[in-house]
């Protein structure tokens, strides 16, 4: 019988327990291992994984990193929006870009 495995992040209502959002991160066929090495995922399968995850936790979390100041904090000078700033984010095995 043939079987593939799916990692899937689902967003999910708190409230009502409906699912908002869902994707597949990857898939993987499920084969006989011919060598030791074919068991579970090598290193840079692993980092890749943990890559996609990370990234659909931080686009989920970067929504809240936008505070809402109408003035500068420092010089008490009104605010202008200028659109969006990519800012780099260095997690322990991978890198990201974050719009903020």
């Amino acid at each position: 019988m043939d079987y593939q495995l799916r990692i899937v992040v689902e967003k999910v209502a708190i409230e009502t327990d409906t699912v908002v959002q869902r994707d597949t991160l990857e898939v993987y066929d499920v084969v006989s291992p011919e060598s030791i090495l074919d068991l579970g995922l090598r290193h840079t399968d692993q980092i890749s994984l943990l890559q996609k995850i990370q990234d659909a936790i931080l686009s989920e979390q970067v929504v809240y990193l936008n505070p809402d100041y109408t003035v500068c904090p420092n010089c008490h000078q009104t605010l202008k929006k200028n659109g969006y700033q990519s800012s780099d984010f260095f997690a322990v095995f991978s890198d990201h870009k974050l719009n903020l």
